[in-house]
């Protein structure tokens, strides 16, 4: 007879726990809340702090850098320096 009362409260407290876990996942805020995990979606008010490594950031932010010595990079200042703008236009346009 106790085993029966013992096995009674434990299934009422399950059965509570699955009513409070129903109404929570069906609840617009979950639903929003699982929305935004799949679509990665944010709203007006919320702000996203994304945390990542300089070299990640690096690698998505400057995919396309050309990496020139300093001597090289002192030779095309010294072309560039007498060039009017138009001709520096030109010359990174069409490569003149």
């Amino acid at each position: 007879m106790n085993v029966i009362v013992d096995s009674n409260i434990e299934l009422r407290s399950n059965i509570k726990e699955t009513r409070q876990l129903i109404d929570y996942k069906s609840s617009k805020a979950y639903k929003n809340k699982i929305l935004k995990q799949q679509e990665w979606l944010k709203s007006k008010w919320e702000t996203v702090l994304y945390i990542t490594t300089e070299s990640d950031f690096n690698k998505y932010t400057a995919p396309y850098k050309l990496e020139i010595s300093d001597f090289e990079q002192q030779e095309v200042d010294a072309e560039l320096e007498w060039l009017t703008n138009l001709e520096k236009w030109e010359r990174y346009l069409f490569g003149k």
